[in-house]
């Protein structure tokens, strides 16, 4: 489509670079268009929204896609704005507007381990316009620290650690660690 680009941003241990063997990688892809281009000029016209939306299944079934050896890349694309319950593919306008009034503190946690890692140089800047916008504003921080401890300690509940070795899950384990760094 003319007049419009799609950024890949990794998030999770992707955007972390924290990868291990069997990572799935976090992603957001975010559209940016031209205000005069509403819809496509193919053979069917679409709105552009929805352009773009197709474009991105089309690019996630290629990457998970299996081969011989199973599919390229895993992918997790529950940690984009509203999760699975929005469509795939984002606008700009949709992620600084979402992050700006709706978004949950945990999705604003995630962002700290965000990268725009592919796509047009101005269209990247806005991404991480948006992203920096989102983490500096993020609301008042006794409020960031009350839902933080609130989720943790579900988390806690929901996902106990298996043993006194459980690094991770454990009181002070690395999932506190995680939580203590995105909360500062």
């Amino acid at each position: 489509m003319r007049g419009g680009a799609i950024v890949v941003v990794v998030m999770g241990k992707t955007g972390g670079r924290e990868m291990l063997s069997g990572s799935d990688h976090g992603l957001m892809l975010v559209y940016g268009h031209l205000d005069a281009v509403i819809e496509s000029r193919g053979a069917q016209h679409l709105p552009v929204s929805q352009w773009f939306v197709r474009a991105v299944h089309a690019y996630i079934a290629v990457v998970t896609a299996p081969g011989v050896d199973g599919p390229l890349y895993a992918l997790d694309m529950r940690l984009r704005p509203s999760g699975n319950k929005e469509p795939v593919a984002v606008s700009i306008g949709s992620l600084q507007r979402y992050h700006a009034s709706e978004a949950w503190a945990w999705e604003r946690m995630a962002l700290t381990g965000t990268r725009v890692i592919a796509g047009p140089a101005a269209l990247r800047a806005k991404a991480d316009g948006a992203i920096r916008d989102s983490l500096t504003h993020a609301g008042k921080p006794a409020k960031i620290r009350t839902d933080a401890v609130a989720m943790r300690a579900r988390l806690a509940r929901e996902l106990p650690p298996e043993g006194k070795l459980d690094v991770k899950l454990r009181p002070g384990g690395s999932m506190e660690v995680k939580f203590v760094a995105q909360v500062l």
